[in-house]
């Protein structure tokens, strides 16, 4: 489901979603346990489109409209509205893991960016892993997303070792980068 883009747009963002799932899958795998004993976050879920990816998952995001259309679609996953962002309603080390797609780079004050990544920080257990996919190309920022450096989302989450692996070029005719 995509929501406020073109049919045009919709299609070429539903073939992303399912490419992304499928490139996500081993990650999940390989670093978020299969029987968590804490539930596994989705920061800044939308609509849920990653968030079943998850065992025992929680997905959380400012946009009470698109939570409820997750609601709808997979009504068995809690999923949470964050009234005061970037606060997350969860207990200090409540989650085993983190996955946010696509989320940070539209936090386009450094402020807001900063605070969102110390919930972030705030919510994970001790050595739990993050899943994080944004769009790294160099391009000027625009109103509405800020393109960030491999190194600077590296800087950003210093307390982590960062693994960085290049997504599929699925967006190579508008010379777009996503990083893993």
């Amino acid at each position: 489901l995509t929501v406020g883009h073109s049919s045009d747009t919709a299609t070429q963002h539903d073939r992303v979603t399912h490419v992304w799932e499928h490139t996500l899958r081993p990650y999940i795998s390989t670093y978020f346990s299969q029987n968590p004993k804490l539930p596994l976050l989705d920061y800044g879920c939308g609509v849920g489109r990653f968030t079943t990816l998850l065992r025992n998952p929680i997905g959380v995001d400012p946009t009470e409209s698109l939570l409820q259309i997750a609601r709808e679609k997979n009504p068995d996953v809690n999923f949470i509205h964050m009234t005061e962002p970037p606060k997350i309603p969860l207990g200090h080390e409540s989650v085993e893991g983190v996955l946010c797609v696509t989320v940070l780079q539209h936090l386009t004050a450094p402020l807001l960016l900063e605070r969102s990544i110390l919930e972030i920080s705030r919510v994970m257990a001790k050595h739990a892993h993050i899943i994080l996919v944004e769009n790294t190309s160099r391009f000027p920022n625009q109103q509405h997303i800020h393109f960030r450096s491999k190194s600077d989302y590296t800087a950003a989450f210093k307390e982590c070792k960062v693994l960085l692996h290049p997504m599929d070029k699925l967006y190579d005719s508008q010379g777009e980068e996503h990083t893993l």
